[in-house]
């Protein structure tokens, strides 16, 4: 134990440039998956993350106009190696994913990692004691994550919200989006994700509309199959509901493109299900048509699943 709080004491101030770092992220999650006083791990690595780097401070040195400046963890949410951290803060080590080809069953925050990384973080460490192997960590995997996730919960909520468009696009980012969704669901957040829907960034691929983004289409769907997977009362924020109800007009559109099909197909297994089977009741036939590659059309594999799903 003291040894531990030597070393998370030597990364107090460099939190973020070891996040980005190739290999040096390794040693926080490490730390965080494996560490006990979850207060200390805050007070030298995770308060690191609420200041922004590039910030304008006053003489107080107090960040100023935080409202009109990027979140502070937007780097580290796009960042190959620094998104992990997150990940590895929502989603609970009980938490099981079941692969769609093989419905396998695995543990879900596996699935985010890369195999060394796994071999890394999978193994508890122990110690001998009259011969027996004793864990050196007493707390519970899932206590610590949530006194750990307590932390930057706010932070989380607050980059998704105020930056749902380049997340939804960004390879990294748009996974810790689903996560933050599914985890702290409000209809704010909602409403930004459905709002950056309509939205252009001024990136390369801003012709193209989320629905038909090569990462933003994949982000939407899972929004709407991971909604499909709890039940979400008329009382409670849903994205399904916000989606449809802004776009309800568009779905012909959305329908006879490819990336857009297969977000409709997930959206059509949501509480909204029997209202976009109606509204596209009248255009079956152009689908059909497009999942055929009639008429000397390409097929669009994305309109034989929505036709599926209808």
């Amino acid at each position: 134990v003291k040894d531990r709080k030597k070393m998370i004491k030597c990364l107090k101030g460099y939190a973020r440039s070891s996040l980005l770092h190739r290999d040096a992220y390794l040693a926080v999650l490490r730390m965080v998956d494996v560490m006990d006083d979850t207060v200390l791990l805050n007070k030298t690595l995770l308060a690191e993350l609420h200041r922004n780097p590039d910030a304008e401070k006053d003489d107080a040195g107090d960040e100023v106009g935080r409202e009109d400046q990027d979140s502070p963890i937007l780097d580290l949410v796009q960042s190959d190696t620094g998104h992990k951290l997150f990940l590895l803060l929502l989603v609970s080590k009980n938490a099981k994913s079941t692969d769609n080809k093989s419905k396998k069953s695995s543990p879900k925050w596996m699935k985010y990692l890369d195999p060394y990384e796994v071999a890394v973080l999978h193994r508890s460490p122990t110690v001998e004691e009259n011969g027996e192997p004793v864990p050196t960590s007493k707390k519970e995997d899932e206590t610590r994550r949530s006194e750990l996730l307590v932390y930057v919960r706010d932070l989380l909520s607050e980059v998704c919200t105020k930056h749902a468009q380049t997340m939804m696009r960004n390879k990294y980012g748009s996974k810790v989006l689903l996560e933050v969704c599914e985890n702290c669901p409000s209809e704010e957040l909602f409403a930004a994700v459905v709002t950056a829907c309509k939205q252009n960034d001024g990136n390369a691929d801003d012709s193209l509309a989320m629905y038909e983004d090569p990462v933003g289409h994949l982000a939407l769907k899972n929004l709407f199959l991971n909604e499909c997977e709890r039940d979400v009362d008329d009382d409670e924020p849903s994205i399904a509901r916000l989606f449809f109800a802004e776009f309800k007009e568009d779905m012909q559109a959305i329908a006879t493109t490819n990336r857009g099909a297969f977000v409709l197909s997930a959206l059509a297994k949501t509480g909204v299900g029997a209202d976009v089977k109606k509204a596209l009741k009248a255009h079956k036939k152009s689908i059909s048509e497009l999942a055929k590659g009639k008429k000397g059309m390409k097929k669009l594999a994305g309109c034989a699943v929505l036709l599926d799903s209808i």
